[in-house]
Formats: structure tokens, sequence, C-alpha cells
């Protein structure tokens, strides 16, 4: 019971300033109304904290206008891409404007070894033979062929008892064998 009665006494307190500084704050507007342009203008120097302009939707441009593109082309599209409205669509480049490269064509041949790239660990090492990522124990060509060792430079293969030596970038018929290379 005590709680609510110093509750409501805390409460009359406060609603009581409420209206005291809402009589002040209105009266000062009247007065201010009532008073010369010069008296007017003084009392607004004296006040310490100015009010702000509030800015409305009638203060703010009604549409902004998009910059010119003075450079040129914009350097965020690729080529052969155009803005039309919020979406982007690729148009098809014209052949004048499309560089064309010729490469020679290095296809690999179906009975031939191409030890791509190599990636050793002491864990766990990877290699790609003709477009395949395997490891140590796998198997190429249709099981025929397993995996015996991979190392920095090369890797090893085994079919039955024979076995071939891969190294990276050099293609290598799939009839040669490990003991033929080494008496050469």
């Amino acid at each position: 019971m005590l709680k609510n009665k110093i509750f409501i006494i805390i409460m009359a307190i406060v609603l009581s300033l409420i209206v005291i500084y809402n009589i002040r704050f209105f009266s000062q507007r009247k007065r201010m109304k009532n008073l010369s342009p010069a008296t007017k203008a003084a009392e607004e120097t004296l006040n310490l904290v100015k009010p702000r302009p509030r800015i409305g939707k009638d203060s703010l441009p009604a549409k902004k206008e998009p910059l010119s593109p003075f450079w040129g082309r914009n350097p965020f599209l690729l080529s052969g891409e155009e803005k039309l409205g919020k979406s982007f669509f690729l148009t098809s480049p014209s052949e004048e404007k499309t560089p064309t490269i010729e490469t020679p064509e290095n296809k690999q041949k179906e009975n031939e070894w191409s030890l791509t790239a190599i990636l050793f660990s002491d864990t766990s090492s990877l290699a790609i033979i003709n477009h395949e990522i395997v490891k140590e124990g796998d198997t190429l060509a249709g099981g025929k062929v397993k995996v015996i060792k991979i190392m920095p430079e090369k890797v090893i293969l085994g079919k039955e008892k024979e076995t071939f030596i891969l190294q990276l970038g050099i293609i290598v018929p799939q009839e040669t064998n490990l003991n033929e290379e080494e008496k050469k």
C-alpha cells in the first residue's frame, strides 16, 4: 500500500513539471508574436540553442537527375552489356569488335598419359592425370592402371608387373614402361 502511495506522489510531481514546462513554452511563443521585430531579433541572438530548419518533402528536389557519363561507357559493365531500366541484358557484340584468338589445338589422344598437376603433401597427395583427380591407390583406365606413388615432380603408375613414370607437362604413350626408359 505504501509503495502505491509513493508511486502516485512521484507521478503527480512529474505531471505537474510537464504542465509547468509546457505553459512556459507556449507562453513564450505568444509573447514572441506580440513583440516588435527588433526585440524578437535580440531575444533570438540571446538563445544559445537555435532551432534547426525542418527539411520536408517540399524542400527536396522532386527528382534526381542522373549524372551524364562524360567519360564514355560504364566501366562496370562487361562488353556487350547495356543497362536498360533497372535490369541488365546481355547483347551479342558485333563480330568486328570481338577479338579472336587462334590457339593450336592440344588435343590429347586416347592412348596417351598426361600429368597436368600435382598437389604434394606429407599426409595426402593428389595428381591430375588425363583430367582425373587421383590419389595413391586409385585406378585409371577402367581399373587396369594403378597409381603407385605420387612425388613432387612425378607420378609412378603400375600395370600388372610394369611401372610407368609420368612427369609434369610430358605426354607419354600408354605402352611405354619404366624398364625401357631406364635402359635408354
